[in-house]
């Protein structure tokens, strides 16, 4: 949504120290800051992520999530001052049955930059549908992107085992030839 302008990812923010966002994926509605944003799951407040009141939304269970009313316009007259850029409501399926799984996983050409997700969500009824019981758990990995140096301009003592092959500066050959230019001279 154009709306969910400057909204962070988890990976965003890592290297400030300041903001309190680091690691979080939070929803920041018209550009106002994820701080002006109210968040809800079932029209209920969700407890923060962190001291600045923030709400990690990699907390919500994604395969029961049936859907998520955004509302930008007077949100602040129906849901106070932590609704002033608006509200973001995530309801989730109250009913579900059954057992249903996500799984993926992915590997770079090069043989590096690995990620894997891993999502199930499960519910059933209980005595003679007076009870409801839902459980849904999540599991992600990335794996960073490691740059490997040719063996020839290495700089650390392990080996180069795969990984994508990055030339800095000067290529070796070059090099060798360039220093018997000047001692020749």
């Amino acid at each position: 949504l154009p709306a969910l302008q400057g909204s962070t990812r988890v990976g965003d923010n890592t290297g400030s120290t300041n903001t309190g966002l680091i690691g979080l994926s939070a929803l920041n509605l018209r550009g106002l800051s994820a701080l002006r944003t109210l968040v809800l799951m079932d029209s209920e407040c969700v407890v923060p992520a962190n001291f600045n009141g923030v709400v990690d939304v990699s907390q919500m269970p994604q395969l029961l999530i049936q859907r998520v009313d955004v509302v930008t316009g007077g949100a602040s007259a129906s849901w106070g001052s932590d609704a002033i850029s608006g509200v973001v409501n995530f309801v989730t399926d109250k009913k579900f049955e059954g057992f249903k799984m996500n799984a993926q996983a992915g590997l770079s050409t090069y043989g590096d930059a690995g990620n894997m997700l891993f999502q199930a969500a499960a519910g059933t009824s209980f005595a003679g549908g007076r009870g409801h019981f839902e459980v849904a758990t999540e599991y992600s990995y990335n794996d960073v992107l490691l740059p490997r140096y040719p063996v020839e301009t290495q700089h650390t003592a392990q080996p180069n085992i795969g990984g994508r092959t990055i030339a800095v500066g000067v290529q070796p050959d070059r090099l060798n030839a360039s220093l018997t230019a000047l001692s020749d001279a």
